[in-house]
């Protein structure tokens, strides 16, 4: 699934256990989109953004049915594969993330028009200097500004570009 502005996308990265690591400190090591050798590797499964700033709480396998405890985070598979049902589990770390992505969006929209509003509005000001506009005419257009404020705001963006001469 993909986010409202298409920038994050879920993926569940497989993690595995070396039989190097597990004499250490048994951490797990995490590898994306690589099969394990052996499904006594698997060691779990986290769920992963691929705007790479987030990423979900570890789920452990368990190749025992009856370890099966979704409130500890524990997931049965024999064959170190995700069950549809283990799968939405998962999945549902997603949804979390994604729902803070959509919370905000309202405000990233706003902010988005703002930036594209005062684009519009200096090139319209630009244009309204090139045809010979008064800085008092420009205020009053834009509700009401005195001259001298509205020449204060705009006249870094209504100033004519330098021509080159060739």
């Amino acid at each position: 699934m993909v986010d409202p502005v298409g920038r994050h996308e879920w993926y569940i990265r497989t993690v595995i256990s070396l039989p190097e690591m597990e004499a250490h400190a048994r951490k797990p090591l995490c590898v994306g989109g690589r099969s394990c050798t052996s499904t006594d590797q698997v060691f779990g499964w986290q769920v992963e953004c691929s705007c790479r700033q987030w990423r979900g709480k570890l789920w452990q396998r368990t190749n025992r049915p009856l370890d099966h405890n979704v409130p500890e985070r524990i997931l049965y598979s024999a064959d170190g594969e995700l069950s549809p049902a283990s799968r939405q589990v998962v999945l549902a770390d997603w949804d979390g993330h994604v729902h803070r992505i959509w919370t905000v969006m309202p405000v990233r929209l706003a902010h988005e028009m703002l930036l594209e509003a005062q684009l519009r509005l200096a090139e319209a000001v630009r244009f309204a200097r090139s045809t010979d506009a008064s800085w008092d005419d420009i205020g009053s257009a834009a509700g009401g500004i005195a001259g001298p404020t509205a020449r204060q705001l705009w006249d870094g963006v209504a100033s004519p570009q330098p021509q080159i001469s060739q």
